[in-house]
């Protein structure tokens, strides 16, 4: 293999609308793309008969990019991950205003998962902030300080 990278993190939503307002106001994100897919192709490809797909893409000032995906053919119900459950993935957003950051998260209705936030020792000795929060579609969102350095 001689190139790969991340191209982008994909996330079925239950609102697009909604999750439009929350990851672009907390990332700071333009929406780059936005479309219906419909196609036997993407039927084919998602393993859904007759799929049709509200989809946006998002880019981020920070490098990378969210792409949010509504089944508009398949409404399901919302999962409920959790941190020790295998197959939980979760997104992680470094930031060096993490207070900032933590509010609008709970702003835009994220709920706060455990007892988060908590302290680490980061591995140069010094410390960070870090916790989950739950977005309004079910998403495990970890908020992580920017290390201090000791």
């Amino acid at each position: 293999m001689n190139h790969a990278c991340l191209d982008h993190v994909g996330i079925t939503v239950t609102s697009l609308e909604s999750s439009l307002e929350f990851w672009s106001r907390l990332l700071s994100a333009d929406v780059v793309d936005h479309r219906r897919l419909e196609s036997p192709d993407i039927a084919r490809m998602v393993d859904c008969d007759a799929a049709v797909i509200d989809r946006a893409l998002l880019k981020s000032p920070f490098g990378f990019s969210l792409e949010l995906l509504q089944y508009l053919s398949h409404p399901d119900v919302l999962v409920q991950p959790r941190a020790a459950q295998p197959g939980t993935v979760h997104v992680c957003i470094e930031s060096d205003e993490f207070d900032h950051v933590w509010e609008l998260a709970i702003d835009y209705g994220a709920v706060p998962v455990g007892a988060s936030p908590i302290s680490l020792s980061s591995p140069d000795g010094g410390r960070f902030r870090v916790g989950y929060v739950s977005t309004p579609d079910g998403v495990l969102l970890e908020l992580k300080e920017s290390p201090v350095a000791k």
